[in-house]
């Protein structure tokens, strides 16, 4: 989804759209982990997904604690399949970037309209946002240490099993 809106209120209520299509594309990559075999991508991915649906509730919670309407607009589809691992955890590292992106064109937009509240809020959501491109930069660092070895990819799948979800 396009960020069109300038106003603060109207970009959380965007954004809890953007994570819920997070939410979705976590799912999906879920979904072709475990079709592909590899069990533990796809429970990181799972976690991923619930971990996005929880960021959009943050944003739904400070809305209505605010007394501002919320208006959830439409999740824009999300790919079913990836040409491989790699090619997932790139995706999930592009849209990582993107949200980013979003989060400071939220925070400019609340430090321009004064809105502390809003801005405490997204401190978090910046540390979080730092967190979620490091881990998938390391995921990619482990795919350029394997390049196309088999059994390097199952190794990257039982490191991400051994991840604590929680």
């Amino acid at each position: 989804m396009t960020i069109m809106a300038t106003n603060p209120r109207d970009l959380c209520n965007e954004q809890i759209v953007n994570e819920l299509h997070a939410s979705h594309m976590y799912l999906s990559m879920a979904a072709y982990f475990n079709h592909q075999g590899l069990r533990g991508c796809a429970d990181f991915m799972l976690a991923q997904s619930e971990e996005e649906r929880e960021h959009a509730m943050r944003f739904y919670n400070h809305l209505v604690d605010r007394d501002t309407r919320v208006e959830i607009g439409v999740v824009d589809e999300t790919p079913n399949a990836w040409d491989s691992p790699r090619a997932a955890f790139e995706d999930a590292l592009a849209h990582e970037e993107k949200v980013t992106g979003q989060i400071e064109k939220i925070y400019e937009a609340a430090e321009s309209a004064g809105d502390r509240p809003l801005m405490n809020m997204l401190d978090w959501f910046v540390d979080e946002q730092v967190e979620e491109e490091r881990t998938f930069r390391r995921i990619l660092e482990l795919f350029d240490l394997i390049e196309d070895d088999q059994a390097g990819i199952l190794e990257i799948d039982e490191r991400l099993s051994d991840l604590d979800h929680e």
